[in-house]
């Protein structure tokens, strides 16, 4: 399947397109990297949010808005092999991603910094990031791994 084939069955099924998408974000923070992550879904609009240590969370959502204003994660690309001919398709993931501080105190989060970030996935998205916050902020932040409690058996 093409890239033009994607993008225009992504034209066709918006909502389903965006449920995919969404549900191989969640696979990828949750299942293969095994994150404290969620994925938030509302009509055209997607989040996802990753705990950080000390309070922190990222919050990154989709930075490319599709065909009526549809949230997608992913673009699209076709490259043909120098030099076997292939043609290879794969997508990038564009985001914007924005550091937040929880305080005890209030309610809420604080945002701290947003910016613009691509990459191949969300592991290198999430490193991207983490890596850009700590030049311009001096924060050394670490994504948390999901704890799954064990329970003893007596």
């Amino acid at each position: 399947m093409s890239s033009s084939e994607v993008e225009t069955l992504n034209l066709i099924h918006q909502d389903v397109a965006l449920e995919l998408e969404c549900a191989s974000v969640r696979f990828e923070l949750c299942d293969q990297l095994g994150l404290q992550a969620e994925i938030h879904v509302d009509g055209m609009f997607a989040k996802a949010t990753i705990n950080l240590n000390n309070n922190y969370r990222l919050s990154v959502r989709p930075a490319r808005p599709g065909f009526n204003g549809v949230s997608t994660w992913f673009k699209w690309h076709e490259v043909t092999h120098p030099t076997t001919g292939e043609l290879m398709i794969f997508s990038q993931a564009r985001c914007v991603v924005e550091l937040e501080l929880f305080e005890a105190e209030s309610d809420g989060a604080k945002s701290l910094i947003s910016f613009g970030i691509e990459a191949q996935d969300m592991e290198q998205l999430i490193k991207k990031a983490l890596a850009k916050i700590n030049q311009h902020c001096g924060l050394r932040l670490v994504a948390l791994p999901e704890i799954n409690q064990v329970t003893p058996i007596n």
